[in-house]
């Protein structure tokens, strides 16, 4: 189906177990009775100079706010405050309730989103918001900065795991907690890289 012709309420990249496990769930949680989905499935998988790629139309990974979480420079030295930040005002005015998960460190803090009925139970969509250092590595493209190059995208976090954030932020602002029979949640973690 053509994105002319109807818009998409879901979009996975791939459709791996992974995906497919979350697509079943999101079912079962009634979340797909009148939504589009599409997928995206990449032609090839490759790792080019330690950067990692996905094949998306700009429109969508715009949409998908991967840009502006690509650009934190997120590493598991340095401070996530301003990514959480982000996060947090991005979920608030969809009207998630959001708990901040504060480090002992003072310097970093994980997420815990919900929105729906507020009953045991439902849905909960995980990721980190760290990524692995770019010290001494050569980089063809900045690493903290989401680049096209062709039909690839390129930025440290892309795949591991800001891409994941950045579909479960687009879900955020499509869901109607008024038509969730069971709560949706959101844990976004920290220092996940650290091994």
């Amino acid at each position: 189906m053509s994105s002319k012709t109807a818009p998409y309420e879901y979009a996975f990249i791939g459709m791996g177990c992974a995906n497919s496990l979350l697509l079943l769930a999101l079912h079962r949680a009634g979340l797909l009775q009148k939504g589009q989905i599409v997928v995206y499935e990449p032609e090839q998988k490759v790792q080019n100079d330690r950067t990692f790629c996905f094949w998306l139309e700009p429109e969508k990974l715009n949409a998908y706010q991967l840009d502006t979480l690509v650009s934190f420079e997120t590493t598991n030295t340095k401070s996530n405050l301003e990514l959480i930040d982000f996060v947090e005002k991005f979920l608030v005015q969809f009207e998630f309730r959001v708990t901040r998960l504060h480090a002992p460190c003072g310097t970093k803090a994980g997420i815990y989103a919900e929105i729906g009925p507020a009953i045991e139970g439902g849905l909960l969509l995980s990721a980190h918001s760290d990524v692995v250092t770019v010290e001494g590595q050569k980089w063809t493209y900045p690493p903290f900065k989401l680049t096209t190059a062709g039909d690839r995208y390129y930025g440290r976090g892309t795949t591991d795991m800001k891409g994941f954030l950045a579909s479960m932020l687009a879900l955020a602002s499509r869901i109607n907690d008024k038509k969730l029979s069971k709560p949706l949640a959101l844990l976004i973690s920290y220092d996940e890289e650290i091994g």
